[in-house]
């Protein structure tokens, strides 16, 4: 199997891997990266888009156990998305309409806060 190795020191570093005949698609959490095998380009949230399978696996080795996304774990990102829909809208949401859209999201999404 082409990359065996490779593979097998990501799985090593918590990530679970799959690959089909043209790519290796490698996730932890909320993180989803692909290394495209013929051209050996890779790219994905939490790494610098990059050349050869070596230096991901640099990357990945350098990354902290967990991996927050901003927008799933970030107290403030709610207010952040709030506040670029009423820009966007010309809107102006009173303190309880903010609180719904907050409690809405927040079940619809099934989104968890990290405090």
């Amino acid at each position: 199997m082409q990359f065996a190795t490779e593979i097998s020191e990501i799985k090593k570093l918590g990530f679970s891997v799959a690959q089909d005949a043209s790519m290796i698609t490698i996730k932890k959490g909320v993180q989803t990266i692909v290394f495209w095998k013929k051209k050996q380009w890779y790219s994905g949230k939490g790494v610098e888009d990059g050349r050869g399978i070596k230096n991901l696996i640099e990357q990945l080795k350098k990354q902290p156990d967990t991996f927050e996304d901003f927008y799933t774990n970030n107290p403030e990102a709610y207010s952040h998305l709030i506040g670029i829909f009423q820009k966007h809208t010309q809107i102006r949401l009173t303190e309880n309409q903010k609180k719904s859209i907050i409690a809405e999201t927040k079940a619809r999404f099934d989104v968890i806060l990290k405090h």
